[in-house]
Formats: C-alpha cells, sequence, structure tokens
C-alpha cells in the first residue's frame, strides 16, 4: 500500500459519537445464503466498532411473509432486546391492519417497513389508504398514542412520482427512504429539499459527495446513519460519515439522535 494511503485509513476506527444503526436485517432469506443471520452474528460486529444498538427487521418479514417474519424477529431477539430494537414489517395489500396494530402494541415496536415491489402492490391510497392514515397518526384506537409511526422503505422499492404525492397528500405521515443509490440522487435531493416529511438513510450513498449532498437537502435533522447489514458492512458507512467534517452536534443527531427522536 503507498504511505499516502496507510496515513489516510485508520484501521482502528471507532465512531467519535455514539451509534444507534437504523437499517439492519436478521435472519436467513428464503431465495439464497446472507452472510449475518443471528443476534449473535450482529451484537459481535457491533462490538468490533464500539456500535451501541440497531433497529433491525426480519429478512423473511420483507422477501416472503411480513407476519410470520415479525413473529420469527422477535423470537430471535429473545433477551437482546436492549441493543436490537424490532422494526415490524406490514403489507396493506394482504396483511390485516387491526392484528398488526395490535402485534405492534403488545411488542412496543415504533416503527414499520413497507416494501411495494417485493410484496408486489403500488403505494397508491385505493391500496394502502388505512394503513398510510393509522401510520400518519391519523385514524387510531383511543387507547394508543396519536403520533405518527415512521415508516421505511427502501429507494429501490418505490416509484417516485408515487412517493412524492403521497408525502405531499399526508403532511403528518414520516417516511424514511432507505438505501439510495447513486443512480437515484438525482431524484432524491430535489424531492427532500420539497418533501419536509421525508428522511433519508445513507447506507448506500457511496458516491464522494453524497453525504454532504443528501445533508444539504434535508438538513442534518432529517438524516439518518444505516449500514443494510448484512448486505453491507457495519462500519463502512459510518467511517465515511465520521469523515467528512461535521460538527459534533450535526454527527450526533444523525449517528443516533435523529433515530431516537423518530421512535420516540
Amino acid at each position: 500500500m503507498p504511505p499516502l494511503m496507510t496515513k489516510l485509513v485508520d484501521l482502528n476506527f471507532r465512531s467519535e459519537v455514539p451509534v444507534f444503526d437504523s437499517n439492519v436485517a436478521l435472519g436467513r432469506r428464503h431465495d439464497r445464503r446472507v452472510p449475518g443471520a443471528t443476534p449473535d452474528d450482529l451484537l459481535t460486529e457491533m462490538d468490533r466498532f464500539d456500535i451501541e444498538r440497531a433497529l433491525v427487521y426480519c429478512q423473511h418479514a420483507v422477501t416472503f411473509d411480513a407476519g410470520e417474519g415479525n413473529r420469527m424477529l422477535l423470537e430471535m431477539l429473545g433477551g437482546h432486546r436492549d441493543r436490537l430494537i424490532p422494526q415490524f414489517a406490514f403489507n396493506p395489500a394482504y396483511d390485516n391492519l387491526e392484528t398488526f396494530v395490535k402485534s405492534t402494541s403488545d411488542a412496543d415496536v415504533r416503527s414499520v417497513r413497507i416494501a411495494p415491489v417485493q410484496h408486489k402492490y403500488p403505494l397508491r391510497s385505493w391500496v394502502a389508504g388505512e394503513f398510510i392514515a393509522w401510520a400518519a397518526g391519523l385514524e387510531r384506537p383511543r387507547e394508543l398514542p396519536q403520533e405518527p409511526t415512521p415508516v421505511w422503505v427502501s429507494a429501490f422499492d418505490v416509484d417516485p412520482s408515487h412517493l412524492a404525492d403521497l408525502l405531499e397528500t399526508v403532511p403528518a405521515l414520516k417516511i424514511v427512504l432507505c438505501e439510495p443509490h447513486y443512480t437515484q440522487i438525482p431524484w432524491i435531493v430535489p424531492l427532500l429539499r420539497a418533501r419536509p416529511n421525508l428522511y433519508v438513510e445513507l447506507s448506500r450513498a457511496v458516491i464522494g459527495d453524497a453525504i454532504p449532498r443528501l445533508i444539504e437537502a434535508a438538513g442534518h435533522s432529517r438524516v439518518l446513519h444505516g449500514s443494510w447489514w448484512p448486505e453491507g458492512s457495519l462500519a463502512a458507512q459510518l467511517y465515511a460519515l465520521n469523515r467528512c467534517g461535521l460538527d459534533e452536534e450535526q454527527l450526533s443527531a444523525i449517528c443516533a439522535g435523529n433515530l431516537e427522536g423518530l421512535l420516540r
């Protein structure tokens, strides 16, 4: 390795602030192997980089069956819920909303992931209207909190026009756009500027100026650190985030505080 590279790369990297990863999956997929599947696999990697907590969903819930995957997730987490925070998946075209709402309340789950493309439905009100109203806090049983429940969705799983319309029509809804690829930056940046209820997660924003561009568009309060583990490394994007010139307040918000705020 050239001498210059050894000076630029910190092989003993640790984040300068506490970290709460906003995009982690557990469990096996039905269609292929994954490099890490169990809570022990994940916690071992988290300990390598002093990552305190992670928001986790079940692979099976997104790639195959949401309800079954959510039950599998709670079984996997066991006694690890101090560090691994569950996120449920929901399929509004198939799952019963009342049953789902009760399951989130019983398990104290405070965020939801949807997968329109993988679950074969368009993100439109005639399919997902009741779910959208619930997630936005507009229609809830009296005994449940009326605050919005934030919704995670992959940038590969939405039509940009459908997403823009939804964010404009339901301003109380909070959506976290995950895994933004460099080919999607041309529509994500203006959408972040136009819709204050859209947040963005950083795991696949890997072009040189992606992090500054997304922060400039959304402000640091709507940007979340995430790794996309096990598809991505827990520390690769975290390293870039810690090295892009942010002050401690901005870095703390992106690495943990913004996610804590969304989860109440």
